[in-house]
């Protein structure tokens, strides 16, 4: 397999997981990092889904960062050994997707005194 390439918004985000696992696993690869100017221009469109991160490996694209995180948590034997130590590993990424799903809408608000009420809700 070659080295993988993480492409990415050059912020943490959804990325991180994937980045965690990787360095976990003590595995080298390209941390493609761009901003959010560059993204409609060159890379929206190379991206599966329209969406991001997304993984090349060997020549082929991949996207959705919690497929992503598993499948190279699975290569490098950081996934659970039984059903139920995957289920309690899927329920944390389905948190930690939760929070980025809230967090992003936070930070999105342009409201002022809305984003203080959401953040305080969260």
């Amino acid at each position: 397999m070659s080295v993988p390439k993480l492409y990415y918004f050059d912020i943490m985000g959804r990325a991180e997981m994937i980045r965690l696992v990787l360095a976990a696993a003590g595995k080298p690869f390209k941390d493609i990092r761009f901003s959010f100017e560059e993204w409609p221009k060159s890379y929206q469109k190379k991206s599966p889904f329209g969406l991001c991160p997304w993984v090349e490996i060997d020549g082929e694209v991949f996207g959705q960062s919690v497929a992503i995180a598993t499948y190279f948590a699975r290569q490098n034997d950081l996934y659970g050994k039984t059903d139920k130590e995957c289920l309690q590993i899927d329920q944390l990424l389905n948190v930690i997707q939760d929070f980025l799903a809230l967090s992003t809408k936070i930070f999105k608000e342009t409201d002022k005194d809305k984003k203080v009420n959401d953040s305080l809700k969260a």
